[in-house]
C-alpha cells in the first residue's frame, strides 16, 4: 500500500544540489519536484524550515529473521525512526541458506519489518548447489574466518563461491589461517582493550586481497561490507573496480578505539575491531575521494546482556541503524560533510549496489522513501529505549538535527516522535542478478 502527499517549502537534497521547493508524491512515487508547485495531491505537509533527504538504504545489517518477530520489529522500528527506509539483512544465526529459507525469512519480514527488507543468503560450503538458485535473495553473505553465526567460510572456498553465485557477494572477515596463532598468543586475555591487538588490520586485509582476486577471476560482483583501517584500504586499492566495491561503517567512523574501550568496556568489541584516529581519518578521506562508495551502519543486533559478558565471551558487534543518519546530519550541520554527500553515501550509492533502480534519490519516478529532518534542532539520541538490543554506543548523545518524519513509499511510518501503526515495509527484490 502506498501514499499520496504534497510536501511544500522544504529544503530538498537532490543528487547534485540542495534546493527549496515542493515535492508531489502519487501512489508512493515522486511525480513532480519544483519551486512553488500549483499542484496539490493527497496529504499536505508544510515543511518550511525542514530538510528532505532520501531514506537510507543500509546494505548489510545482521538481525533476527526468525522467532516471534518482536526483535525484527523493534530493530527496524528504531531504524525507521531515524530515517532508514531499506535494509539488506543477514540472519544473526546464518540459517538462511537456500531459496526456501529465503522465502521463510521474507514472509517473516513482511509480517514484522517496519522498513523495506531484502535478504542475503549465507554460505554453507557443503552445499554450493544452493548458491546457484538463490530465489529472491538480494545476494550472498560470505563471512570469512569468524562471525557471530555458525558458518564462517575458509579462504580456500572463495574461488568456488565466486564461481557459483549468480548474485552480488558481500564479504567480511579475517584471515582464518592466522586466527589460531593470534588467539594462542593472547591466550588468557580478559581485557577488552586487547581485542584490537589480537586482530590487527592485516588479518582483514588478507581477506580483501584473496576475495578480490577470486572475484576478478570469475567476473563476480563483490562488495566489502566492513572496511575498517588504512591497511584494508591499501589492499582494497589493489582489487577495486566498478564491480568490486567497498563501504565504511558507523562504528569504525564514529567510535575510536583509544577512547571507546574506556567508555564502553566490552560493548566496544566488534569485528573487525575498532581502530585509532589515523584509520578513522583514512576512512573519511576514502569516502570523500570516492574510493569507498557507500556508508552503512554496520548494524549487528547484539542484546545488552550478551555485550556485558566478560571478554572474550562478549558478543561482537554494535547496533547502529538508529544512529547513522542522525550522526551524519549532525556532521553536515557542523560543516564537516555536505548533505548531498550524506544522501549519496547512504541512499543513492547503496541502492545502485543492491540493484534497486528506483530507490535512493529525490527524483521524479523514484519511490518516495523519505526522511524529514529539522537540521536546526538538537536531538538527544534515544535508540536504546526503542530497539530490541536495548543499548547503543550513541545513547544520550546530543546531535544537531531532529528526525521529524519518515515515509515508506509516501506513507508515514514515523511521525511526531512515534511509529505509526499498520505501516510495514515491502520485500526488496534486485532488478538484476
Amino acid at each position: 500500500m502506498s501514499g499520496t502527499l504534497t510536501i511544500r517549502r522544504a529544503r530538498l537534497v537532490l543528487p547534485d544540489r540542495v534546493v527549496t521547493g515542493d515535492l508531489v508524491v502519487v501512489d508512493g512515487v515522486i511525480e513532480q519536484i519544483g519551486p512553488e508547485l500549483a499542484r496539490r495531491e493527497g496529504e499536505q505537509v508544510d515543511a518550511a524550515g525542514l530538510t528532505v533527504l532520501p531514506g537510507a538504504v543500509d546494505p548489510l545489517v545482521a538481525v533476527p529473521l526468525q522467532g516471534d518477530g518482536e526483535a525484527l520489529a523493534r530493530e527496524t522500528g528504531a531504524a525507521a525512526s531515524a530515517g532508514v527506509t531499506s535494509v539488506v539483512a543477514v540472519d544473526l544465526q546464518s540459517r538462511v541458506v537456500d531459496a526456501d529459507d529465503v522465502e521463510e525469512a521474507l514472509e517473516h519480514a513482511a509480517r514484522h519489518a517496519r522498513v523495506h527488507l531484502g535478504v542475503l543468503t549465507s554460505v554453507d560450503e557443503s552445499r554450493l548447489d544452493a548458491l546457484r538458485a538463490p530465489g529472491r535473495a538480494v545476494g550472498l553473505h560470505l563471512p570469512v574466518g569468524r562471525w557471530c553465526g555458525p558458518r564462517p567460510a575458509s579462504l580456500a572456498a572463495l574461488p568456488a563461491v565466486m564461481a557459483a553465485s549468480p548474485r552480488w557477494v558481500v564479504v567480511e572477515g579475517q584471515d582464518p589461517a592466522a586466527l589460531p596463532q593470534r588467539e594462542l598468543l593472547y591466550q588468557g586475555a580478559h581485557d577488552p582493550t586487547e581485542h584490537s591487538r589480537i586482530y590487527p588490520p592485516e588479518l582483514a586485509a588478507a581477506v580483501i586481497l584473496a576475495a578480490g582476486r577470486a572475484a576478478r577471476t570469475h567476473g563476480q560482483r563483490l562488495h566489502f561490507g566492513r572496511i575498517s583501517s588504512a591497511a584494508e584500504l591499501a589492499a582494497f586499492a589493489e582489487v577495486a573496480s566498478e564491480s568490486i566495491t567497498g563501504q565504511a561503517t558507523v562504528p569504525h567512523l564514529f567510535v575510536r578505539a583509544d577512547s571507546a574501550y574506556r567508555r564502553l568496556g566490552t560493548r566496544a568489541v566488534v569485528d573487525p575491531p575498532l581502530r585509532g584516529p589515523g584509520d578513522v581519518a583514512a576512512l573519511w578521506e576514502a569516502l570523500r575521494d570516492g574510493t569507498l562508495v557507500a556508508l552503512g551502519s554496520g548494524h549487528v543486533a547484539t542484546p545488552v546482556q550478551g555485550k556485558d559478558l566478560p571478554y572474550p565471551q562478549t558478543l561482537r558487534g554494535m547496533p547502529a541503524m538508529g544512529a547513522m543518519l542522525p550522526l551524519l546530519v549532525d556532521r553536515a550541520a557542523r560543516g564537516d560533510v555536505s548533505l548531498t554527500q550524506v544522501a549519496s553515501w547512504t541512499a543513492d550509492a547503496p541502492a545502485r549496489l543492491v540493484g534497486l533502480p528506483r530507490v535512493g534519490r529525490l527524483e521524479v519516478g523514484f519511490d518516495a522513501d523519505l526522511l524529514l529532518v529539522d537540521t536546526e534542532a538538537d536531538h538527544v539520541v534515544d535508540v536504546a529505549s526503542r530497539s530490541w538490543s536495548a543499548w547503543s554506543p550513541f545513547h544520550g548523545f546530543t546531535l544537531r538535527g531532529r528526525p521529524v518524519a519518515t515515509y515508506l513509499r509516501g506513507r508515514a511510518v514515523f511521525r511526531d516522535g512515534r511509529l505509526r501503526d499498520g505501516v510495514r515495509g515491502s520485500v526488496l527484490t534486485p532488478a538484476r542478478p
